[in-house]
Formats: C-alpha cells, structure tokens, sequence
C-alpha cells in the first residue's frame, strides 16, 4: 500500500465499518458497537505509539543535521513541527515532543502497551508525569511493574491508576514528595508531606491508616541526585531539588539519623539566586548525620553539599 494514499484508505475502512454498523438490526448492533470501539481504542493507542517514535525520529534527525550548531539550537523548530503536523498548538507539540522522548528513551514497557493498544496516551502521560522526579533506574522499575504484564492493571480506573503511579513513586523515593511540596492522601485525611515524615522510618499514620495516592504538584524545574552505596546501590546521599511557584525545596535523604529532611539554609540561597554557586560556603551539620562502615558523620554532610551543587546543575 502506498504510504501517501495509507492514511485516507484506513480511514475509508473505517467509515465503511460505521456504515456496515448502522446497516445491522438493533439486536447485531449493539455486540458490533461495543467490539467496533473497542477496536478504534486499540487502533488509536497504536496510533499514538507511532507518533511518538515518529516525532522523537524527526528531533533526532533534526539534531544531526545541525550538529554543527550550538546544541541549545540543535532541536529548534522540532516542537513547531510536531504541533502542525497533529493539528495542535506549539505549546502542545512541546508536550508531545518531550513525552515522545521519555517513552522512547526511559518507558520502554509503557510504550510497548501502546503499541498493542492497550495503553492510551493518558496513560502514558500519566506514568510520565508521576516518575519524572525519580532517577531513571527508580522511573523504569515503575514502568516495569506497571506496564510490562497487562493483567496489572487490567480493569483499573484512571483514578487508581494514577494513584498507584504516585504511590510507587513516592515510595522510591520519599524525598521526591518532600522537595516537591507533596501531598499525602490516606483513607482517612490528607497530610502535607512536612507533617508526614516523623523520622527515620517512621511517618504521622495512625495505625489502620494506609496511602491512597500521593499529589504531585508539577514544578518548574527539578532534579534528583544520589551518592550510591556501592554494595546496596542504595543513597549514601540523595538530594532532590525542586523549583516551583513557591520557591525551592530541597530534600534530603539517606544522609540523617533523623530520615529525609528539608535542608532549608539551601533553599534560602537558591530562592535568591538558583544556581550551584549560591551554595558556595554553606556546610550541614554533621551532628545527626548518619555514620557507619560506609561513611563517617562528616563525610555524609560534606556529600549533601556536593550532591546539593550537582542537584541544582541538573536542572
């Protein structure tokens, strides 16, 4: 089949599979309807399967060409591009853009289950937006779990969907929901995530209490690092920093005999002035830092500034 003439026969196809419906009798109708939808959902997650590989192909193709300039200008226009060809605004080609990238790049599994049609593009998104806070080895063990066996989430609702997404994301990594101003929602009230961490392993849940969900709010910018455990790739240090409409927030974990903590000396220099070298000559206590075999008391609170600095560059 010619890939000019592709497009308009599928869609024929379709129109005539409409028409050969509204020809059956009330009673063949309805088993018709209902597989004919059923059909277009998986044929239209299929479909945005491809744009996806097919928009992330033209940035790479885009990037190559231009090789020779700067690399803030290699992808210029790439957006543009995507926008016009999907009918949408340059706004929204961005979002599908980058959303292309992340499934082709980092969601190996989500994109896998959209190119089977059973995976919608909300979806998608949805995994997308809720892991963007983790580290990549944390992001694709979520698509792994999630996506990779269809029975997971077989019968789930958005709600739950998303929810479980926030959930496992807040459990890789609970400084995640602290630098970014998290929300935690139980099934009995809902806890700002400064009053949800009490200590090292333990939290404000009353007993018979369990997490529902968690709220991300979106930030502008964002960056996790970790100092590996070499033996447990575990953090020695892990620092998130975030920068939303509220200021900055940094957390830190694996660092204090307390748990995550909010170094907020930090977030005082990066509201002023958000770049590495504002935390020039700041220093955390090494008072209630952690110290074992691994690393000593000061050697984890020099790590939170160094991790902090690659943080903030990250971004």
């Amino acid at each position: 089949m010619d890939s000019a003439t592709a497009p308009h026969d599928l869609i024929a196809r379709v129109r005539e599979r409409v028409r050969d419906l509204e020809s059956l009798e009330p009673g063949e109708r309805d088993v018709s309807a209902v597989d004919l939808i059923d059909e277009m959902e998986s044929l239209k997650n299929a479909a945005a399967a491809a744009q996806a590989r097919a928009s992330h192909l033209l940035e790479q193709s885009r990037v190559a060409e231009r090789a020779h300039l700067p690399a803030p200008k290699r992808d210029r226009g790439v957006a543009t591009e995507v926008a016009l060809a999907r009918r949408e605004s340059p706004h929204r080609g961005s979002v599908h853009l980058g959303l292309a990238g992340v499934l082709v790049r980092e969601l190996p599994h989500t994109l896998a289950a959209m190119e089977a049609g059973r995976c919608s593009e909300w979806r998608a998104i949805q995994i997308a937006q809720g892991t963007a806070c983790l580290s990549l080895e944390d992001r694709q063990q979520i698509d792994t779990e999630l996506m990779a066996d269809p029975a997971t989430t077989e019968g789930w609702g958005e709600r739950r969907f998303r929810a479980e997404v926030d959930r496992r994301a807040y459990t890789a990594d609970p400084s995640a929901a602290l630098a970014s101003g998290a929300t935690i929602v139980t099934n009995k009230r809902e806890l700002a995530a400064d009053d949800y961490f009490t200590g090292l392993f333990e939290t404000a849940l009353d007993e018979g209490e369990f997490i529902k969900a968690v709220k991300f709010p979106i930030p502008e910018k964002a960056a996790y690092i970790k100092f590996e455990q070499p033996a447990s790739r575990f953090a020695l240090v892990g620092v998130f920093v975030a920068k939303g409409a509220n200021g900055v927030r940094v957390a830190v974990t694996g660092a204090s005999e307390g748990g995550v903590f909010r170094w907020t000396e930090a977030e005082q220099a990066l509201s002023s002035n958000f770049s590495a070298s504002a935390l020039d000559g700041l220093t955390v206590s090494a008072d209630n830092m952690i110290g074992d075999i691994h690393g000593s008391k000061a050697y984890r609170a020099h790590l939170v500034g160094v991790v902090t600095k690659r943080a903030v560059n990250a971004c």
